[in-house]
């Protein structure tokens, strides 16, 4: 997203939201892992590249200060060294924003990424697929339609498709709508025989979106309430499942439950978007949809890391990426489930 965006996310969650009980810091021991500025999403690719665990990250420079950086990197999980992965076959007049991302193993055995992208200089708002291959990404299409309004994260379908949510009923009216009361995002459908539909239901500010046990759960900003559509029918009234304070990107654990990142310190959140030296505090929740409970996995007042977006764990380690800095963080730890 760009730098007046994000001014207005952190402005009108200081005004109407307010603070959560910030938890005592957790883990104090972590490894910087270094990437591109704004590593604001992640996913695990186990596919691609066979015996070989990697994430892939969407990175994009937020701050106004910073130079113009917009890229998908790679960090293998087994030497921890990260890299740009290239991007091949992208049209003429095509603009690369990268924001929410998403992974997924066709049934053919090929890997697609689904990329939302900020192409506000076409005024056109996207979402982008690639082929992922071990050192390149393919371009397979660029879809634009006038539901994505302001599209925040997506969700790969298995056979075709994808959800995505709208944080806003336009690009940067989240503050307006924060203003005036108004819940004006949603979430979408794109199915594989290419309709496009909406939530009947509307949001304050829906984030991270993604598939549970055949279920669609999402996080709300201005909300703080993690809902769930069963069935992933987003025609139907949604169900809350938990509550959680500034709910950001999901991820899947290995006993399918849910985590979760969290933005408890709006107004820390504001110094940090302006200056690194400033922190943010971070929190990783652990959340069963069924159960309906949630508990603090990872907690740091921003001294390890700030204002953490997604959190991904895998193999004894969790990796947690951040909004505006050029580094996510690995920390050993077990998850009891």
């Amino acid at each position: 997203m760009p730098y007046p965006k994000f001014l207005a996310f952190i402005l009108f969650i200081t005004l109407f939201s307010s603070c959560a009980k910030l938890p005592t810091d957790t883990h104090p021991e972590f490894t910087k892992l270094n990437t591109g500025p704004g590593p604001e999403d992640m996913v695990l690719d186990t596919f691609s590249v066979p015996e070989k665990a990697r994430l892939l990250i969407s990175c994009s420079s937020r701050r106004k200060n910073e130079d113009h950086h917009r890229e998908i990197w790679t960090l293998d999980l087994n030497t921890e060294k990260s890299s740009i992965l290239p991007r091949i076959g992208e049209p003429e007049k095509f603009i690369f924003n990268p924001h929410g991302i998403d992974i997924i193993k066709n049934a053919d055995g090929s890997v697609t990424l689904f990329v939302v992208s900020h192409m506000d200089e076409l005024k056109k708002q996207a979402i982008v697929e690639y082929r992922v291959h071990e050192n390149y990404l393919e371009w397979q299409n660029t879809y634009t339609h006038n539901l994505l309004t302001s599209p925040n994260d997506v969700c790969a379908i298995p056979g075709g498709g994808f959800y995505w949510s709208n944080d806003g009923a336009k690009r940067n009216s989240a503050l307006r709508e924060a203003l005036w009361g108004i819940k004006g995002g949603y979430i979408g459908l794109k199915n594989s025989t290419q309709e496009w539909h909406k939530s009947k239901t509307r949001f304050g500010y829906p984030n991270g979106v993604i598939i549970w046990n055949n279920n669609l759960i999402i996080s709300t900003v201005i909300q703080s309430k993690i809902f769930q559509f069963s069935e992933a029918e987003i025609q139907s009234k949604p169900i809350l499942i938990t509550k959680v304070k500034g709910g950001d990107n999901f991820s899947q654990t290995p006993q399918n439950n849910l985590l979760v990142t969290a933005h408890l310190r709006q107004l820390k959140f504001i110094r940090h978007a302006l200056n690194s030296k400033h922190k943010s505090p971070t929190v990783v929740y652990w959340i069963n949809p069924k159960t309906m409970e949630n508990r603090v996995v990872y907690a740091d007042s921003g001294k390890s890391i700030s204002a953490a977006s997604t959190a991904i764990y895998f193999k004894g380690n969790l990796y947690i990426c951040q909004i505006f800095d050029h580094f996510i963080i690995k920390v050993t730890t077990e998850l009891t489930e």
